[in-house]
């Protein structure tokens, strides 16, 4: 039986999925490049947590919004 890998995002009070695949390897690079993205633009600030979990922090014009990422076996 092969296990599913999700990255799940929850922006306020919605969670969904982001991405799936049944190999933890691809799950954990498109993880860190999502997460390398971000922390170029100038406009996100990334924090992260712990191995798997990441804030994301957009600087906006009306505010401030933060959205969660995380890894998840499903």
């Amino acid at each position: 039986m092969k296990h599913i890998y999700n990255i799940k995002e929850q922006t306020e009070n919605e969670i969904r999925t982001f991405f799936s695949s049944t190999t933890k390897r691809d799950i954990e690079s498109m993880f860190n490049r999502l997460m390398k993205s971000f922390s170029k633009d100038s406009h996100y600030m990334v924090e992260r947590i712990r191995m798997g979990y990441c804030k994301v922090t957009l600087f906006g014009v009306f505010g401030n919004i933060e959205t969660e990422y995380w890894i998840e076996r499903a």
